[in-house]
């Protein structure tokens, strides 16, 4: 008898617990995210519709905003903040159209894999709904890969071009570089053009040299004068051979160009050889170009002093 009144204690209590859990599966949450998009996404624009329905219409008010957050797959912040979308409702939800262009964002550059959460942040009582535990949420997650193929078209993203000769012989070094961005994405009011300065052999002689602010007030590209002295630089005044290589440097998001690996960017070069035939003529050239006044008063000094020595040499035979 006492067995058998066990056994439907346990049975009652089983059959509690598992109803229990139905409930709390079947549950909704006070507040959910859910997304169209299906699958990893590979593509370079990530596009598509976020669904927010309020269970709990208490939580809304006019200063909730929808944005998203990036992490690396071990869960790692890689980019915590991003735009914000305000969310107006219709009922208890709202749909907001939402696309994530990768090319844009250099942080997610170095990740061969990386996850998107979709969240909402409450700015009238400042919290953001996935990190407030009295509240149950439930936010979509994104999940992607950065895969350069026929799903994600690159192409030269910048150009740097120069009108001078590739081959440098003389101390100083002008003319004009034109950057062009063919894709405005990467241009913001923190770029600046630059150079590093290598020797012969590839070697690094100065890396950190003067940084020229890229305005472009329209169109896409910008032509900028540049003059190097290489008498004025201590790195480089002795030596005979180095090469100079254009780059840009984004201050606002803190990369060089040159280093990024998703951006493909074209850039140009200019390799300077001190030759003694050409730095002779280079000189005298220089000489006649920037100190002709000096030089005229130099020729008319040695010619007067060569005729005083002629007249003198005559005096002297008669």
């Amino acid at each position: 008898m006492k067995n058998k009144l066990f056994i439907c204690l346990v049975s009652v209590f089983l059959i509690c617990l598992a109803a229990t859990n139905v409930f709390a599966d079947d549950q909704t949450a006070d507040v959910e995210i859910t997304t169209d998009l299906e699958g990893i996404q590979t593509d370079a624009l990530i596009k598509g519709n976020a669904e927010i329905t309020f269970n709990d219409m208490s939580l809304y008010n006019e200063n909730i905003k929808f944005s998203y957050h990036i992490y690396d797959e071990s869960g790692n912040d890689v980019l915590f903040e991003n735009p914000r979308v305000p969310v107006v409702l219709d009922g208890n939800s709202a749909v907001i159209p939402f696309e994530i262009d990768k090319l844009t964002i250099p942080e997610i550059a170095q990740h061969d894999k990386f996850i998107i959460k979709l969240d909402m942040v409450d700015e009238e009582n400042i919290f953001w709904f996935s990190l407030n535990s009295y509240i149950s949420y439930k936010g979509a997650v994104i999940e992607c890969e950065n895969i350069v193929g026929e799903n994600v078209v690159l192409g030269n993203a910048v150009t740097i071009k120069t009108d001078i000769d590739s081959m440098q012989t003389t101390n100083v070094i002008s003319g004009n570089v034109m950057v062009t961005f063919e894709n405005m994405a990467y241009y913001n009011e923190g770029i600046k053009l630059s150079y590093h300065i290598y020797g012969k052999d590839g070697e690094e002689i100065a890396y950190e040299n003067e940084r020229t602010p890229v305005v472009i007030s329209e169109g896409n590209s910008v032509v900028i004068p540049f003059e190097l002295d290489k008498t004025k630089i201590s790195s480089i005044s002795g030596l005979k051979d180095f090469q100079l290589k254009f780059d840009l440097v984004d201050e606002q998001n803190m990369f060089w160009f040159s280093k990024a690996e998703n951006i493909q960017y074209e850039f140009c070069e200019i390799t300077y050889h001190t030759d003694l035939k050409n730095e002779f003529f280079n000189n005298w050239r220089e000489i006649i170009k920037k100190q002709k006044i000096r030089l005229f008063f130099n020729i008319c000094a040695i010619g007067i002093v060569v005729l005083i020595i002629i007249k003198y040499r005559k005096d002297y035979i008669v």
